[in-house]
């Protein structure tokens, strides 16, 4: 887990080849590094370790509040049950009443998750996620794997080229994003085949 600090030095030093030094301000340089975060969480997904959240279900509730952390959601169980993902729309379409037996299906509204059927008994309702990381500050390190600071650096780069008008650095640093995002995309699957 990079720090600010450590981003921020790394990405000046990049920035150095731009010949007329226009990006320097530290806050350019933070909004880079934290959209160049965002951005590979959002390719790499779930390949960045998901977060559990459980939450004990009650008899003829059917909606239960998201963590306020989610950002994307992998899988939902009730207990042991993997449920299937459905829409509120398509169950009011399907069934003229919701009646009361262990849920099958999920559905999602704004940071709402809602069961079909409505549980009947007690249970654990395991939600697995992604959350959305916390943005990169000078107490706040990065929470994504270290494999993916080269990548980051490049994605942050390539933003802070674009902001200046200079398209031609910001192709390059984009290439350089790609390979890196594909050697830590190879990295990080070869790390979950050793854990079966």
């Amino acid at each position: 887990m990079a720090t600010l600090a450590t981003l921020s030095s790394r990405l000046a030093n990049e920035l150095l080849r731009d010949p007329n030094n226009r990006i320097r301000p530290a806050g350019t340089l933070t909004y880079a590094i934290n959209t160049a975060q965002n951005k590979l969480q959002s390719d790499f997904g779930s390949m960045i370790d998901d977060v559990t959240s459980t939450a004990s279900t009650a008899i003829g509730t059917q909606e239960y509040d998201l963590p306020t952390d989610f950002n994307r959601l992998s899988i939902v169980t009730f207990g042991w049950i993997p449920l299937l993902k459905t829409s509120l729309k398509s169950l009011r379409e399907c069934y003229t009443t919701f009646t009361q037996w262990t849920p099958s299906m999920y559905y999602l509204r704004p940071w709402v998750i809602g069961l079909y059927p409505i549980p009947s008994t007690v249970a654990s309702l395991y939600i697995i996620y992604n959350n959305i990381l916390p943005t990169i500050t000078t107490s706040q390190n990065s929470s994504l794997p270290v494999i993916l600071d080269d990548a980051m650096l490049y994605r942050a780069a390539t933003i802070c080229y674009r902001q200046v008008g200079r398209q031609d650095m910001a192709q390059i640093r984009e290439l350089e994003y790609q390979k890196e995002k594909s050697k830590a995309m190879v990295n990080l699957i070869a790390d979950e085949d050793l854990c079966f």
